[in-house]
């Protein structure tokens, strides 16, 4: 396990020197991610200065912090996607990460890690901005910022896995688009990216609490804008670890079922 933590320091630092090579296009690409949410909070907002100034227990001021939010647990819900996978197997791609000398996961997971680090710090003078914008309500205690951290990395290293094990249903068909859209338009909706699960029906917010969406995306925003008791974070936490567990292992056993099947194509 040192070992793991000394080539994860060593992988992380190449990576970071790479990535600042490209310092405007992380930064432009950031910039472009906020069209999505501004809509999203102008829309809301709106209606909820419509319905007398909340909506479903959200005030303008907690919509406005819920979207601000959302631009960096956006950046950090970013994984290798099964697409980027089924490329490296349809084009063989794959095939010299095989002759490294660690697990191709590594090697990912250290590179997105990098990113969002430096992700998140060009998004501190974005965010800044945001917030003397829109004047947002947040819960900015010591406490509850760390809980919030500690569940934005969570989140992330859970749907990493998630999607990464998602990714392995190419050693089997390299033509899986459907299944991959299908999956993200259902993420896309429970996950509280489209509008917080407090504004979709019961039915909907009960799948949304078993499902792995909710856990790594809405979860740390609604800690930040203090719309969770320390119960309700601290099951919130056993979920993502949950997830975590059945992520892993579902990703060891496709893998190793998948690459004893995996013949080396490409263009």
């Amino acid at each position: 396990m040192r070992r793991l933590w000394l080539i994860y320091g060593k992988l992380i630092e190449t990576s970071t020197q790479v990535t600042f090579q490209y310092r405007l296009v992380h930064f432009f690409w950031l910039i472009g991610m906020l069209f999505e949410p501004i809509i999203y909070l102008v829309m809301w907002t709106t209606l909820a200065d419509e319905q007398g100034g909340t909506l479903a227990g959200y005030t303008t001021g907690s919509l406005a912090g819920y979207y601000i939010a959302w631009t960096l647990v956006r950046q950090w819900n970013i994984a290798l996607t099964p697409f980027g996978f089924e490329q490296r197997v349809r084009n063989g791609e794959l095939n010299p990460h095989l002759l490294r000398p660690i697990h191709p996961f590594h090697y990912d997971l250290s590179d997105f890690i990098t990113m969002r680090i430096i992700g998140t710090l060009y998004w501190i003078p974005v965010g800044g901005v945001l917030i003397w914008l829109f004047q947002p309500t947040f819960a900015v205690d010591a406490t509850m910022i760390g809980l919030f951290a500690l569940s934005l990395a969570l989140s992330f290293v859970m749907r990493f896995v998630l999607v990464y094990a998602l990714g392995m249903a190419v050693f089997w068909t390299t033509r899986v688009s459907a299944l991959f859209n299908l999956y993200f338009a259902i993420e896309t909706i429970l996950s509280g990216r489209l509008v917080p699960q407090a504004l979709l029906p019961s039915w909907a917010q009960e799948l949304g609490w078993w499902l792995p969406f909710r856990w790594s995306f809405g979860f740390p925003i609604e800690i930040i804008i203090g719309k969770l008791s320390y119960a309700e974070i601290w099951q919130g936490f056993g979920f993502q670890i949950g997830w975590l567990i059945v992520a892993t292992i579902l990703f060891r056993l496709l893998w190793n079922a998948g690459i004893k099947r995996y013949g080396a194509v490409g263009a």
